[in-house]
């Protein structure tokens, strides 16, 4: 299919010369879309001058040219915001440096938000034991996480959004076949890598592969003590037993807000898809 390209508030420099005038003068305004429009990143990219530019490539990266990756490559560590496949950005982090390992840790000084996603985590795909990318960001506010991991000072985070999720079609055969060897996210885990965090002001937590605290759980992959001082907003889109467990493990403020979503596979969605059928 086509990909059209919006030009958004673009269009606004088209309105009088004083407008266009102030939009110009504007710097982290264009550093915000430098990569919105791929034909046109170059121009964008000089009206940024140097401010820390937003990378939201979201678009088919086979639609995307060479050149316009290696600029990508190029502002990479010196980006505000980072929006894109993490796989890709595996990538573009290690283009050029073949013999550096995937572990290696590597500086974004500018990085206030980071956001990697990834199709879905199959049977032998956990995130925690493959190879997990660390990135020194000691600016980093807000990550969020599709189906991959990263370490990071977690500590500085205010929001911090974790999906891990198997694949559509899987999720429906392990229903229909259920697999020992099917991977998941043990919450003592998570917890263990996240370490403290101080400042979190919300967190998502979501997916089908997410597990309870187990009670064999050792030290070091567990923290004797979870508290979230900060929190304000706790979201939850899990299995029964995780949300429970949770729930029993994590202090929160008591002003905190909740809100839990037991319906993980979207069955609520397929029933009332149903549903509407017989009537």
């Amino acid at each position: 299919a086509k990909t059209t390209w919006n030009l958004g508030w673009i269009r606004l420099g088209h309105v009088c010369s004083h407008l266009r005038h102030i939009m110009l003068e504007m710097p982290t305004l264009w550093a915000k879309v430098v990569f919105t429009l791929p034909h046109a990143s170059t121009e964008i990219l000089s009206r940024a001058g140097g401010a820390p530019p937003t990378i939201d490539v979201s678009h088919p990266w086979r639609q995307l040219s060479n050149p316009f990756l290696q600029q990508v490559q190029s502002l990479l560590h010196g980006s505000r915001a980072i929006s894109m496949e993490f796989h890709q950005f595996q990538s573009l982090r290690f283009e050029g440096n073949p013999k550096t390992t995937r572990t290696y840790e590597d500086s974004f000084s500018q990085l206030n938000a980071l956001t990697l996603t990834s199709l879905g985590l199959g049977a032998r795909g956990n995130p925690f034991t493959a190879e997990i990318p660390v990135i020194r960001a000691p600016l980093l506010m807000h990550l969020k996480l599709d189906c991959c991991f990263v370490r990071c000072n977690y500590s500085s985070l205010v929001t911090l959004d974790l999906n891990f999720h198997k694949p559509p079609h899987e999720t429906l055969m392990t229903t229909l076949h259920p697999s020992p060897q099917s991977s998941s996210v043990e919450a003592g885990k998570l917890f263990g890598l996240l370490g403290p965090l101080p400042n979190l002001k919300e967190l998502v937590l979501s997916g089908n592969l997410l597990q309870p605290f187990s009670r064999n759980a050792s030290v070091e992959d567990s923290p004797t003590s979870i508290s979230l001082p900060r929190l304000r907003h706790l979201s939850l889109k899990a299995g029964h037993e995780f949300c429970t467990s949770l729930l029993s493990n994590v202090s929160i403020p008591p002003a905190s807000r909740v809100s839990i979503d037991l319906d993980v596979d979207g069955h609520r969605k397929q029933r009332s898809g149903m549903m509407g059928g017989l009537l």
